[in-house]
């Protein structure tokens, strides 16, 4: 029996807890979707309550897309994904959350769709668009999720220039779907500003805001959609 205390990490996500009885073993499978997540609660972030927005996610994708999860934790968008026939680069900067997503891959029996790093989420982005899903090939990233609602929009900058090279832009006849999830107490058209403001061009293509849930009295979570500016994928590359 554990206490969830107030605290959360500022870098990993996970909630700090207290041991009120029993013994301190925090390692837990929790089924999703069709899907079995192990996972140690006191190391890594999950929430429940988050079920439907993972299905909503999953539910965007053919099985011909390539999803790369910016932020993936232990898979919860990244694995049904997966189960789909999608390709999949799925990254987190906590190396147990990259750990536990590395075995819930074996788990789910998609090792051979999924490919996991643990890296800052800037670099990331960066560094994805240069490699290509296998089995069978595919060279275009279609959609990114980042579900990191505290800061994921502060990452935004970080496509400037992706797909400056021409080996790369000439395969991307289409940009691919952000979903970039935050917290908010703004109306839509500042959610939409902050977007923009951050990404250094108007999101103006397939632009959809959509609910999340309510975290707080006054603090709610969305899900920014958009498709990325072709401008912003051929400027320069954002500066760390």
């Amino acid at each position: 029996v554990v206490n969830k205390l107030h605290e959360i990490d500022s870098q990993f996500r996970f909630f700090q807890m207290e041991l009120l009885a029993g013994k301190p073993e925090y390692v837990v499978t929790h089924h999703e979707s069709s899907c079995r997540f192990t996972f140690d609660f006191s190391q890594v972030y999950w929430n429940s309550r988050l079920h439907p927005e993972h299905d909503r996610i999953v539910k965007l994708l053919d099985p011909s897309d390539v999803l790369a999860d910016v932020f993936a934790g232990v898979g919860p968008f990244a694995i049904p994904a997966a189960k789909l026939g999608c390709g999949i680069f799925a990254n987190d900067l906590n190396p147990n959350s990259a750990k536990y997503l590395s075995q819930n891959v074996v788990n789910n029996n998609v090792a051979e769709l999924v490919r996991v790093s643990c890296e800052d989420g800037r670099s990331f982005i960066r560094d994805v668009f240069i490699d290509h899903v296998t089995l069978p090939l595919r060279q275009t990233i279609t959609h990114l999720v980042m579900n990191l609602p505290d800061s994921a929009i502060s990452f935004l900058d970080a496509f400037q220039g992706v797909l400056s090279t021409p080996v790369l832009i000439e395969h991307y006849t289409r940009m691919p779907m952000i979903h970039c999830h935050c917290f908010t107490r703004e109306l839509e058209e500042d959610r939409a500003r902050r977007v923009e403001q951050v990404l250094g061009h108007p999101a103006s293509e397939d632009v959809c805001i959509v609910h999340v849930r309510s975290v707080a009295p006054g603090k709610e979570m969305y899900c920014i959609s958009f498709r990325l500016p072709r401008e912003v994928a051929l400027g320069e590359v954002a500066e760390s």
